[in-house]
């Protein structure tokens, strides 16, 4: 998971094949069709709406970023979620 720069940062996965063996927490909603074009509406590259996996197996439309926006610098997998992240201080 990595924080993308942006209006302000926002998270993105970027699908590498392997993740940490504890998984990452995501923020799953459930909203309504008509929904998803407003919140879609100010996502702009790196980012875009993909499929990460859930540990059942499933999927769900989510926040994914290009392997290009993928800066060491910016990666945010070892805090296992945005909100860690976020609660640490490290994100401002």
């Amino acid at each position: 998971m990595y924080t993308v720069d942006g209006l302000f940062s926002r998270p993105g996965l970027v699908h590498t094949g392997t993740g940490p063996a504890d998984g990452i927490e995501l923020e799953v909603w459930d909203l309504p069709g008509s929904a998803v074009g407003p919140l879609l509406a100010p996502t702009a590259e790196p980012r875009h709406l993909g499929p990460p996996a859930l540990d059942d197996g499933s999927t769900v439309l989510g926040f994914m970023a290009d392997s290009g926006c993928a800066d060491p610098a910016r990666d945010i997998t070892g805090f296992s979620g945005r909100r860690s992240y976020l609660a640490s201080g490290a994100g401002g």
